[in-house]
């Protein structure tokens, strides 16, 4: 007769076989989400150029005018543009529409012209944002969305069977063995695991929240025709038009931002333009979030801020939506949404709550790691032959795998980086060879991990990162001149927390090497 298995033995099962197979993407997820805190600062240093005080703009009427100019004369036949007014953080104007097969373009404007401005005066990068992008999608558009939804299901379930099957929770906590090989890293694992648990059952919870329409879709859709007429009625505001196919002339853009900025009290952020050209265009004109905001944070908290927003008929100037600032729509629904995106986007508290959650997410990136290399240390020492005669081929993928995505990924995003500063800054499509660049390197990474033995890849990795780290600064004086002293006298603390934090890591990943 067969024993019964228990409620814990059966957990146990769960939470190995139910991680490993996600415990890369969720490493993937942890460690760009914990960049994307300092999404701005990484931004800025990978624009060299930009200045850093913004030149001042006499007339936004006529930034607008120009702007325009120049999207009619080189975009007149795109469905989108977007017009990114001059602020503290980009000087010049950005001007983004859709190519004939629907990818983003973007051109950097002079102010005072309206004319592009010279790839040596701006280089054009994704900057912070694509490791945003890496976070929530890994680069890959819906399908990405989907399984970062998937891998971060599979986390709440490894969280709670892994709650379960650790009869000593806290007295795990307390508990580390050093150079006891699997009870080494299963006290590693079990350390950080237990110190950031309440952050991570937080975190992997609004993150799903945070895409909800997405991930259940079924209520939206058994309700309303589209998901356009979902968001209009809950948000209050009036459904999209359809194309007319009818052609009209736009409606100067410069009389609408005044407008705007009149009703709203502050000035506009950026302007979008939907079907230019046609019967049925729309101008939006959005207000920034902080401008006017003096409320205390805690405040804001429970009651995110709007910079506020006018929607005109494009043709005929007529207001077809007004949202003030520090107005809400949708009731306590959406209120508690926009909560929990606050909570998981560190949009409270402070540089001391981004450093937390940097910690945090750092301590979740360390758990997911330990736990991969625990489940092949574990069955290196004892196989029980779960693949049959192919076991140790899959053993020694997932080893390599291990090392590719943990130490790989870590040489990629300084790869990245790097590839800011040797890249030409004339070059035609930027931004995707500064990704290309990115991916490309993540390959030879888990390329060498599966060449190489396990002990040398994960040494010769870490020596890289430490490598690419500790010399960045070098070559961002070789390539810019601009070095961390110029940052210091002039103030730029984001530039300066960049090579810093860089420099930190590098020293970080010398100790790494050497133990490995």
């Amino acid at each position: 007769m067969s024993r019964a298995v228990s409620l814990r033995q059966s957990m146990s099962w769960l939470h190995t076989w139910g991680s490993i197979w996600v415990c890369w993407l969720l490493y993937i997820i942890f460690v760009c989400g914990t960049l994307s805190v300092f999404e701005g600062p990484i931004t800025r240093w990978m624009e060299p150029e930009r200045r850093a005080e913004p030149e001042f703009v006499p007339d936004r009427s006529a930034v607008a005018r120009a702007a325009q100019a120049y999207l009619q004369r080189e975009a007149a036949t795109s469905s989108f543009w977007s017009i990114a007014m001059p602020a503290d953080d980009h000087p010049h104007v950005r001007a983004l529409w859709q190519d004939g097969s629907g990818r983003p373009r973007v051109t950097p404007l002079d102010p005072m012209t309206g004319e592009p401005l010279k790839q040596a005066e701006v280089r054009n990068t994704q900057g912070g944002h694509h490791f945003v992008r890496m976070h929530y999608g890994f680069q890959a558009g819906s399908a990405g969305v989907w399984l970062a939804g998937f891998a971060t299901m599979a986390m709440l379930v490894a969280l709670v069977s892994g709650v379960i099957i650790h009869k000593r929770i806290f007295k795990d906590f307390f508990t580390f063995r050093p150079n006891k090989g699997q009870r080494s890293w299963l006290d590693a694992h079990n350390a950080v695991a237990v110190l950031s648990l309440p952050f991570q059952l937080m975190i992997a919870y609004t993150g799903l929240v945070v895409f909800y329409w997405i991930y259940v879709p079924a209520p939206i859709a058994a309700a309303y025709p589209t998901s356009d007429a979902y968001f209009a009625e809950l948000l209050s505001r009036p459904l999209a038009r359809p194309h007319r196919h009818t052609a009209a002339p736009l409606m100067p853009l410069d009389a609408l931002l005044e407008d705007a900025e009149r009703t709203l009290g502050r000035r506009a952020s950026f302007v979008v333009v939907e079907r230019p050209g046609d019967a049925s265009a729309v101008v939006r004109v959005f207000g920034p979030f902080d401008e006017g905001d003096d409320e205390p944070v805690k405040d804001r908290t429970f009651a995110p801020p709007s910079g506020g927003s006018m929607l005109y008929d494009g043709v005929t100037g007529q207001v077809l939506d007004a949202r003030l600032p520090r107005t809400e729509r949708g009731g306590l629904a959406v209120k508690a949404q926009q909560i929990l995106t606050a909570l998981h986007e560190a949009e409270f508290g402070g540089a001391a709550v981004r450093w937390a959650y940097v910690l945090l997410g750092t301590a979740g990136a360390a758990m997911m790691a330990s736990g991969a290399v625990l489940f092949v240390v574990k069955r290196r020492q004892k196989s029980l032959r779960e693949f049959g005669n192919a076991t140790p081929a899959m053993y020694r993928f997932i080893e390599a795998m291990n090392i590719g995505v943990v130490s790989g990924l870590c040489v990629a995003s300084v790869a990245f980086l790097w590839a800011n500063r040797l890249l030409p800054a004339g070059l035609s499509h930027r931004a995707g060879w500064e990704i290309a660049s990115y991916f490309g390197v993540w390959g030879l990474a888990i390329l060498h991990a599966g060449l190489r033995h396990p002990a040398r890849a994960w040494k010769e990795q870490w020596g890289a990162v430490a490598a690419l780290c500790l010399l960045l600064p070098v070559v961002n004086e070789a390539s810019t001149g601009q070095n961390l002293f110029l940052y210091w006298r002039a103030g730029d603390s984001e530039r300066l927390g960049v090579e810093l934090t860089a420099l930190t890591m590098g020293l970080i990943c010398v100790w790494a090497s050497r133990r490995s």
